[in-house]
């Protein structure tokens, strides 16, 4: 007979002290299981040790550490430095040690100094333009690059450069000469160096004159020979003139690298004579001459008597970074006019000429000044200031889109500081389309421009459209018979991104509503009249139906769902109301009640209301009692509405 396998097993005893035991338990010892507290110290033990380990080693490094304390601290030496302009096709003599011991200055009348640093940017990216440079000047200028950078080098130890590259010029006879400009483009570097190896010119006739006057805002002329009265300077000789005269005008350098001023000289007494020049020094303009009786040997002085007594009609801006204060400091005060223009270029001389022609206020007419333009910013209140800006280096403050790459160089713009608004000029620049454009500007018929980004339609059933400025204001100004609440943000701001999804939201719980539209427009990309441009994102408006005058930004924050939603509810039509609570309460059955027990409280009340609007409330009520009906019917128990039915009969028939 089988015998199954729990039968078999022997039945457990129970000893006097309640623990079973089995048969054997008398016979076969078992192993003794240790009690919680003794495993909990083995384990705490175990730990300790370790723990010691830990300890000991940490103590042993630290007095690894203090015996090598007093010993000086290792310093691995720099590796020497190895020329800066490598390979062949350029004539730079690199000094990339540092050392002054070899440069050539006095063997050359101009000298071209290059400093540098091998591990900076800007100066490996000058290193291809000096090269070039070198290629076409070496003839006339001399070319030296130096390691200011390294330590153990003269130039290091005799400057201590604040950035890297210093760029400048050794004129034989004047000195260092140093370079204030840009290093890009590298015409205006090119520029620097002709100015230098040339800085008179000889003049000859009137039409040498007036092109110098069209290209610079001023010229310095002096007469060299006899032919005038006899005064103080002309104890020295015609030749010692002329070295006083040169000295004169490559130390103006210093304090004008693009040579607003222009220098020239008068050899013969005869041209004098012809030209009207009756002094010896004298300093011309566009509207004006001024002489100077001083000694021609204090180079000094005449520089700073130039300068100080300069006009010009149009000065050029270069702010010192994007971040500059300079730009916005001019535009706020008065209405300008700034050219962006490479510099130097010929839209320039050509808006020199306008200025002239704007601010010429006197009867006779200067070096064939005279036009449309002639006086007028004499006879307004509202005077025009002129200004240019390198769009080559400052090509960031440049409207967005109001430059063409490689089809459009120049564009001009006026600021109008009441107004808040600025014009672009849409023709090409020219005396002619200048001059109207500041016309139109003074008669008050110019338009202001408006840029609008390219946005493709909204698609179908979207919650959150996104428009540009001319949609934006086809709904503020025209289309007014929605509620309209914007999102205005910007492409550069991050919490505009944030939020977004919060707006999205609150904008699909309104979907079952056509009274109302969510927009959301990119400020950076879209220029708005000044009563909707922003003075912070994300800021978010609502714009109420036919009455787009009373707007009100929403100014909770955090944002959220609930707050806009809120915010939407106590400023929306009723029929938006009314979805927005019917979208709120869709899963609530309690809700809906709630919403048409108001409703049949509205009904009952509508007689104590004046009999012109007493229809309307009933209209309104009933179509709120039908849309909340049919939402309570989803679900399986429906509301017995028979009573609210005759609460609203009773008043069907009333007038």
């Amino acid at each position: 007979m089988e015998v199954s396998a729990v039968s078999a097993l022997p039945e457990p005893r129970v000893d006097p002290r309640g623990e079973e035991t089995g048969d054997d338990a008398s016979s076969t010892p078992s192993a003794e299981v240790p009690p919680p507290e003794r495993g909990l110290m083995a384990a705490l033990a175990r730990g300790w040790r370790e723990l010691c380990w830990l300890l000991l080693l940490v103590l042993l490094s630290g007095w690894a550490a203090l015996q090598q304390s007093g010993l000086p601290p290792r310093t691995r030496p720099p590796k020497p430095p190895v020329h800066f302009f490598y390979g062949g096709g350029h004539l730079v003599q690199d000094f990339y040690e540092g050392q002054f011991a070899g440069l050539r200055l006095s063997d050359h009348d101009v000298s071209f100094l290059f400093y540098y640093a091998p591990w900076d940017r800007d100066s490996m990216r000058a290193r291809g333009i000096i090269a070039e440079l070198s290629r076409k000047w070496h003839k006339q200028v001399y070319f030296a690059a130096i390691n200011c950078w390294w330590p153990e080098g003269d130039c290091r130890r005799s400057y201590q450069p604040s950035s890297y590259p210093m760029i400048g010029l050794h004129v034989r006879g004047v000195g260092h000469v140093p370079y204030p400009g840009p290093l890009f483009p590298p015409q205006h570097l090119e520029h620097f160096i002709v100015e230098a190896m040339r800085p008179l010119t000889y003049l000859n006739t009137a039409e040498q004159m007036g092109g110098l006057l069209r290209k610079h805002s001023a010229v310095v002329v002096a007469v060299l020979e006899g032919g005038l009265p006899p005064s103080p300077m002309y104890k020295r000789s015609a030749y010692q003139q002329y070295e006083a005269f040169y000295v004169l005008a490559s130390m103006a350098l210093k304090r004008d690298p693009f040579r607003e001023v222009a220098f020239a000289v008068v050899t013969n007494a005869e041209t004098a004579r012809r030209l009207c020049f009756l002094d010896s020094l004298a300093m011309y303009s566009w509207n004006s001459s001024l002489a100077y009786d001083g000694n021609w040997a204090e180079t000094g002085k005449i520089v700073s008597w130039i300068y100080r007594n300069l006009r010009m009609a149009v000065h050029w801006l270069s702010p010192s970074g994007v971040k500059s204060l300079a730009l916005s400091q001019v535009v706020e005060n008065s209405s300008t006019l700034i050219l962006y223009t490479p510099r130097p270029s010929w839209e320039y001389a050509v808006l020199q000429e306008v200025a002239r022609e704007y601010y010429s206020c006197g009867d006779e007419v200067l070096w064939g000044l005279g036009g449309q333009l002639r006086g007028m910013g004499c006879s307004y209140n509202g005077t025009l200031r002129f200004l240019a800006m390198d769009s080559n280096t400052y090509g960031q403050f440049v409207p967005p889109g109001a430059l063409v790459p490689g089809i459009q160089r120049s564009v001009a713009i006026i600021y109008a500081a009441v107004k808040e608004e600025e014009y672009i000029l849409e023709s090409p620049v020219s005396r002619v389309s200048l001059q109207q454009f500041v016309q139109d500007f003074t008669s008050g018929s110019l338009q202001r421009n408006l840029r609008s980004e390219e946005l493709p339609s909204c698609p179908t059933g979207a919650a959150v459209c996104r428009l540009n400025g001319i949609a934006l204001q086809h709904l503020l100004l025209k289309d007014t018979s929605k509620d309209l609440l914007v999102l205005f943000c910007a492409s550069w701001c991050g919490f505009c991104k944030t939020i977004l999804h919060h707006f999205e939201a609150a904008a699909r719980v309104f979907t079952g509503s056509k009274g109302i539209f969510f927009a959301r427009i990119d400020a950076s990309r879209n220029d708005l009249p000044w009563q909707f441009t922003m003075d912070r994102y994300p800021t978010i408006i609502f714009f109420p139906a036919y009455r787009r005058s009373e707007s009100t930004v929403f100014r909770e924050r955090p944002v959220s769902e609930i707050g806009l939603v809120q915010f939407v509810l106590e400023r929306a039509q009723p029929p938006v109301v009314l979805a927005g609570a019917l979208a709120l309460c869709s899963r609530s059955r309690a809700c809906l009640l709630r919403n048409l027990a108001q409703v049949a409280h509205r009904i009952l009340c509508s007689p104590m209301e004046p009999w012109a609007k007493r229809r309307e409330t009933l209209r309104k009520a009933r179509e709120m009692r039908g849309q909340l009906i049919r939402a309570l019917q989803q679900y399986s128990h429906r509301p017995d509405a028979h009573n609210l039915y005759d609460l609203d009969t009773r008043y069907k028939k009333q007038p």
